[in-house]
């Protein structure tokens, strides 16, 4: 699920990840969702999402 906010010439984009993605990008790097903050969740999705060249 995607929404746009628009804030002048601002625009965010917001996603959902579910638990289930982030157990998949979770084991994608070897790691243990539940051994795991939330912010490092996030590191290792933007992880790949800058090797998506």
């Amino acid at each position: 699920m995607r929404e746009k906010m628009n804030k002048g010439t601002e625009e965010k984009n917001i996603f959902v990840f579910t638990d289930e993605q982030q157990e998949i990008v979770c084991s994608h790097f070897g790691k243990k969702k539940e051994e795991m903050e939330e912010w490092e969740i996030c590191e290792l999705l933007d992880k790949v999402i800058d090797n998506l060249d």
